[in-house]
């Protein structure tokens, strides 16, 4: 398993006990999906190519309990390598079909729950994830428009939503890049573009770059984008 592979699996493992979200929630990521199946004490996780394929075997976390305050729950495990403390995974935005999970929420580890619940009740940032969407809804993800007709109106409104999200997302980011963290970002925000403008997210990185290479060089659309450039 490699380095981008094992943090998502280590941050994802933690995920819930709570009834509302039990049952089968899929990330999208650059080769296809990863399947977390969360049952009432733990969390099952496999790597699935986008025809929902497996690729290879399921591996278990288990997790200790979920609290959830006004807008977002803690789904609460035991600190790895100090099994004395516990750390939370943030989620929020929860409904039945998409819920997020923060990867900007503060990495803290602490030695009761109480603690650690009362941390995060103070924190008061705002919050950026991963989407996660539900099995119900992955069979709509296929029903929605297909990458290969996006017209370059179309690219342009995605474009637009796309920038968006680095704009508002980029301060935070900075903060949580780790280098290798980058390529997960940047792919995430493109596949929650998709989705948000009516597209099917479920996508690899060659379906991406193909629609990037059609229509990238126009200049309305290198204008959109320069938006999301880095400032010096």
């Amino acid at each position: 398993m490699n380095k981008i592979s094992t943090i998502i699996l280590l941050t994802i493992s933690l995920t819930g006990s709570a009834q509302h979200i039990l049952g089968k929630w899929y990330m999208v990521n650059r080769s296809g999906l990863t399947e977390f199946k969360i049952t009432k004490d733990s969390l099952v996780s496999r790597s699935m190519f986008p025809n929902l394929t497996p690729k290879g075997g399921r591996e278990a976390s288990p997790y200790d309990t979920i609290v959830t305050l006004d807008s977002k729950a803690l789904i609460i495990s035991r600190a790895n390598g100090d099994t004395s403390k516990y750390t939370a995974m943030v989620i929020f935005d929860i409904t039945n079909d998409l819920f997020q999970m923060a990867w900007n929420a503060s990495d803290t580890a602490m030695g009761d729950i109480h603690s650690l619940i009362e941390f995060h009740k103070a924190e008061s940032e705002p919050l950026f994830g991963y989407y996660i969407y539900n099995e119900k809804l992955l069979s709509r993800l296929n029903q929605m428009k297909d990458l290969r007709t996006m017209t370059l109106q179309d690219f342009k409104q995605y474009a637009e939503v796309y920038v968006n999200k680095i704009e508002s997302t980029n301060s935070a980011f900075e903060q949580y890049n780790a280098g290798y963290a980058a390529v997960t970002y940047h792919f995430q925000l493109i596949t929650q573009a998709l989705f948000d403008s009516g597209f099917n997210p479920i996508q690899n990185n060659s379906a991406v770059v193909g629609v990037y290479k059609k229509y990238y060089d126009n200049p309305e659309v290198k204008n959109i984008m320069q938006k999301g450039l880095p400032k010096d």
